[in-house]
C-alpha cells in the first residue's frame, strides 16, 4: 500500500493542528475530500497517511524539530469524528425556519436576513495536539 503525507509547519513549538477537516487515521478512496486527479492516478481504497510536523525558527526559517507519525498511531478512527461531525450537522440542520443548502460543511444556510440577502456557511475548524 502506498502513503499519503499530510504536513504543517509551525513557528511555536506548542501549537496545535488545524484545519477544517478533521484528522484522519487512513486515508480513503471514499471521501469527498479527496480530488479526483488523486482519486485516479492509480487503484486503491485506503492508503496510510504520515503527518510531517515541522517546527521552523521564526527568524531564520531554520528548521528546529521535525516528527513524522502514521495516522494510524497518532488519530482515532473515522468513526470516532465522523459521529461527532454528524451530530452537530443534524443540529444545525434541525433548526426551523431556514433554509439550508447543500454543503460537505456542517452548514451553509440561505436567506438569513429579511432581505433574503445574507447567508452563513458553518465550518468547523479541528485540532490536535503536535506528536
Amino acid at each position: 500500500m502506498h502513503t499519503s503525507i499530510a504536513y504543517q509547519k509551525f513557528i511555536c513549538y506548542n501549537r496545535t493542528y488545524g484545519d477544517s477537516s478533521y484528522p484522519k487515521h487512513t486515508v480513503l478512496y471514499s471521501s469527498p475530500m479527496i480530488s479526483s486527479a488523486c482519486k485516479s492516478a492509480e487503484q486503491w481504497a485506503e492508503k496510510d497517511i504520515i503527518y510531517t510536523v515541522g517546527v521552523v525558527d521564526k527568524n531564520t526559517n531554520d528548521l528546529k524539530r521535525l516528527c513524522m507519525v502514521y495516522g494510524l498511531d497518532y488519530c482515532a478512527s473515522d468513526e470516532c469524528y465522523s459521529r461527532i461531525k454528524t451530530t452537530i450537522k443534524n443540529g444545525v440542520e434541525a433548526i426551523p425556519g431556514i433554509e439550508f443548502a447543500e454543503s460537505r460543511e456542517l452548514g451553509h444556510i440561505n436567506k438569513v436576513d429579511p432581505l433574503g440577502i445574507t447567508y452563513i456557511r458553518v465550518r468547523g475548524m479541528w485540532g490536535i495536539e503536535n506528536p
